[in-house]
């Protein structure tokens, strides 16, 4: 019988991948804390902490861990995040950055950033840029752009903006 799951996990139906999601309400706690004893079942030899986070002592379990880092950017602007998210990001990417065997990082500002908030050593971090599928990248013929206009009832010059509107992102140049 198959576990129901998450609608995103279809992304993941290989022979090679098992997708392991909580099975509590508490799925903060259980990523922290709980993950460590499905990994050992699951005999994982190697941990990738997709998110800035790794679970606790999971070095004691002798199982490696990799945690990717996308920004440090509650510590440049930290107005923009209450007070205790501050705090939880901190301990977190602080913990995961001194306790994870190796630290992807996605370019070499955020490399930057870990050496220098976290005092890591540079030789611990990769940096590994993120991209897109190709299919994404392939110039569209003129009759899909006029199918799309068409569909979205989009004027002939327009710009699709996607992200929040805060001043870090500098989003008020182009309005």
């Amino acid at each position: 019988m198959k576990k129901k799951t998450k609608k995103r996990t279809h992304f993941f139906e290989y022979a090679n991948v098992n997708v392991i999601q909580p099975q509590t309400k508490f799925g903060n706690y259980w990523r922290t804390y709980g993950i460590k004893k499905n990994l050992l079942d699951a005999g994982i030899d190697i941990y990738h902490g997709l998110s800035h986070e790794i679970p606790v002592n999971l070095n004691k379990q002798k199982i490696k861990s990799v945690v990717t880092i996308h920004d440090l950017i509650f510590k440049h602007y930290p107005q923009q995040f209450p007070l205790l998210d501050r705090l939880l990001y901190d301990a977190k990417f602080k913990y995961a950055c001194q306790n994870a065997d190796a630290i992807v990082a996605i370019s070499e500002h955020t490399k930057q950033d870990i050496i220098q908030f976290y005092n890591i050593d540079p030789q611990k971090i990769t940096v590994i840029y993120q991209t897109c599928h190709d299919r994404f990248k392939r110039p569209m013929e003129e009759a899909e752009l006029d199918a799309v206009a068409q569909e979205f009832h989009l004027p002939s010059e327009f710009m699709l903006y996607v992200g929040s509107i805060i001043p870090r992102k500098k989003s008020r140049r182009y309005y």
